[in-house]
């Protein structure tokens, strides 16, 4: 994965080495350092032009901790900039940070527009920067064996303020060029021929309907051949119903023609929504999702592993587990539900 050349020069602006982004430079420990055990990187190459260093490898969208905020904020001109940032790594700054840049995954570079008289050197970046990892995405359609020419479906959002760096990066990439992929190791996030009559929940929002697609298609093409399906009820959230909401027309397809037994919708910006967060659909609904989770039943839940899985997982406990509706569920927990494959996570980064 790559960064683009707008992140390039959003950062190169910020160096006072930004008139050589393509000369080369040898990357190596400061001999004055007071740092112990300090050394450079194993993903940093020895020799390398910024270009490379903030393309290829520095994740710029990083979540800053406060050990690098104290840094930039050495870096800082502004006073009042400086000060911000020195509040946010202090202890008494703690909720701040929390509120600032934990509740809302405020990166290295959306950082950088709040203080714009940071100037940090590439050497500070190199220090604190973790590596650019690849990037997770679920496939949105069913493998099709009898296929002529195999076709693999992904969803993107795109956020035109902030893109991230795969919509970003494909953007730039011309029609018919080659975009490498490779596959993650399997887990036991799977719908398998074996668990079509089961019963299935599946939660997710925005682009976490992804998997979901997926396994509404394998549903589609198995109820075309006569098979008996289990039921399916697939509970989404987005942030406004008439402009974020993906695959709307798809997912309403699959309800009329009994792929899908229903769908519960959470609109998070939305003023006349009825559920904000798809935590309330599972409230709501939590007789219909007892039903579900009989003795065959399979909870899936796709999203982001810091932020959405832990509130789904806490709030399928107190309604679900601890709600006492479910003789089969009381006094288990989610830990021992996925340990039996009846509660599965698609775990994204």
């Amino acid at each position: 994965m790559f960064n683009t050349c707008w992140i390039i020069w959003a950062v190169g602006k910020n160096d006072s080495t930004a008139s050589t982004v393509d000369s080369r430079w040898h990357v190596e420990v400061d001999k004055g350092t007071t740092k112990k055990a300090a050394k450079v990187p194993p993903f940093i190459p020895t020799t390398v032009t910024l270009r490379r260093l903030f393309a290829e490898c520095l994740d710029l969208r990083a979540i800053p901790k406060k050990a690098f905020l104290r840094a930039l904020a050495s870096h800082t001109s502004d006073t009042s900039q400086r000060r911000f940032l020195e509040i946010l790594c202090s202890k008494e700054g703690t909720a701040e940070y929390e509120k600032i840049i934990l509740k809302h995954g405020k990166g290295f570079l959306s950082l950088l527009k709040l203080v714009p008289s940071c100037l940090p050197p590439a050497s500070l970046l190199v220090e604190h920067l973790p590596r650019l990892m690849p990037r997770p995405y679920s496939i949105a359609n069913a493998y099709r064996e009898d296929a002529t020419r195999p076709v693999i479906r992904f969803l993107f959002s795109y956020n035109p303020t902030e893109p991230g760096i795969t919509t970003t990066y494909l953007q730039g990439v011309k029609l018919g060029s080659q975009v490498h992929f490779y596959f993650r190791q399997s887990s036991d996030f799977t719908y398998k021929d074996s668990e079509l009559a089961n019963d299935v929940v599946m939660v997710g929002t925005g682009t976490g309907i992804s998997p979901y697609l997926a396994f509404l298609d394998h549903r589609a093409a198995a109820l075309a051949t006569g098979t008996v399906l289990g039921k399916a009820r697939l509970i989404v959230g987005f942030r406004y119903r008439d402009r974020s909401y993906l695959c709307r027309e798809e997912i309403a397809e699959y309800v009329r023609r009994g792929v899908l037994d229903g769908c519960h919708e959470a609109f998070s910006r939305d003023g006349d929504a009825r559920f904000k967060y798809v935590q309330d659909c599972i409230a709501e609904h939590k007789a219909s999702i007892e039903q579900t989770m009989g003795e065959d039943g399979i909870f899936y839940v796709c999203g982001d592993s810091k932020l959405l899985l832990p509130q789904i997982a806490d709030k399928f406990t107190m309604t679900i587990i601890n709600g006492g509706g479910n003789a089969v569920l009381a006094g288990t927990s989610v830990k021992a539900l996925k340990s039996a494959g009846k509660y599965r996570e698609d775990v994204w980064l």
